[in-house]
């Protein structure tokens, strides 16, 4: 059975309450059909597998959505390596950053 792809990266500008902000890419069968490849910010504990993330208030985003892929464990790894490339996990790390710089806007 396929298993889905994740990595990390982290962010140390967002980094808060002695919390590590890290995006976390994941590549998955959707519930749609085909497979989807999103980023999720969470914010992790700096020891332990412990992480949270504001169900609607942190950044998340669908990277790339493809129907018609069947779930293999070649096709996950295969577009997982599409939707981040380096460049592309640049630009995610900088749209996260826009986002949470126009959240502290807000709150004023």
């Amino acid at each position: 059975m396929a298993t889905r792809a994740s990595e990390y990266y982290y962010i140390p500008e967002l980094d808060k309450d002695g919390k590590r902000a890290r995006l976390e890419a994941m590549t998955d069968t959707s519930s749609r059909g085909g497979l989807s490849s999103s980023v999720q910010m969470q914010f992790a504990d700096q020891t332990g597998p412990n992480f949270t993330f504001e169900m609607c208030g942190d950044f998340r985003k669908i990277v790339l959505s493809t129907k018609n892929l069947r779930g293999t464990q070649k096709a996950i790894n295969t577009h997982h390596s599409m939707a981040f490339t380096p460049e592309s996990v640049q630009a995610l790390k900088a749209e996260a950053l826009a986002f949470y710089a126009a959240k502290a806007v807000d709150r004023r």
